[in-house]
């Protein structure tokens, strides 16, 4: 009965970190965000100043999913004009953006009727 009190402990705690491994704290938001904007800032060469006013400044949208430790599928994207956004993604460490591709893509607007 007294190792089972304790396997229950362990388990308990063991569960509470693994939910806490799983979100970034603010510190490595912040430095992840700045990765992901030095990315486009160095390979999009052609950004113009309008373009270069979103990004800049502005606040990323993004969503990630931790898989194991940093590993990680994550998304930063950054809505230009009416009809173009620049996105970072990839699939590796998110705090180093290991595997990271920058595109800049057309958003097809849909008539609706």
């Amino acid at each position: 009965m007294k190792y089972l009190y304790w396997l229950t402990i362990i388990l308990i705690f063991s569960g509470c970190a693994s939910i806490d491994s799983a979100i970034l704290t603010d510190e490595e938001m912040v430095s992840v965000v700045g990765l992901a904007r030095e990315k486009v800032l160095s390979e999009i060469s052609d950004l113009s100043k309008e373009e270069l006013f979103y990004i800049k400044p502005q606040q990323p949208k993004y969503s990630y999913y931790k898989i194991a430790g940093n590993y990680a599928d994550y998304t930063f994207s950054w809505d230009i004009k009416d009809n173009q956004r620049i996105v970072v993604h990839g699939r590796g460490d998110i705090l180093t953006l290991e595997g990271s591709k920058v595109e800049r893509l057309k958003q097809i607007k849909e008539d609706k009727y």
